[in-house]
């Protein structure tokens, strides 16, 4: 499981940063326990989930099929969205 931040600026020179997790697991391979690649993603998920709550600037966490994973507060509040008019819904 890889995980990687690349900041780069936006329309009108605003900051932003793309988080992203890859799963480079292999079927049947399991080094060191059976719950470790669950482990893994429940670690790199909550480290995202923390990066993503501290940021000032609008975030959305989106899957490989672009459904909203999650968005931060000030997603929600510059948008006048709710969590559950905008989380599992695609973009």
């Amino acid at each position: 499981m890889f995980l990687s931040a690349y900041f780069y600026k936006g329309k009108n020179n605003i900051k932003k940063i793309m988080k992203t997790v890859k799963d480079n697991t292999k079927q049947n391979f399991n080094p060191v326990g059976d719950n470790f690649f669950e482990r893994s993603w429940e670690e790199s998920w909550t480290h995202i989930k923390n990066v993503v709550d501290v940021v000032r600037e609008p975030i959305l966490i989106l899957d490989k099929d672009f459904r909203v994973l999650v968005a931060n507060d000030p997603f929600y509040k510059t948008f006048h969205v709710e969590p559950a008019d905008t989380e599992s819904k695609n973009v």
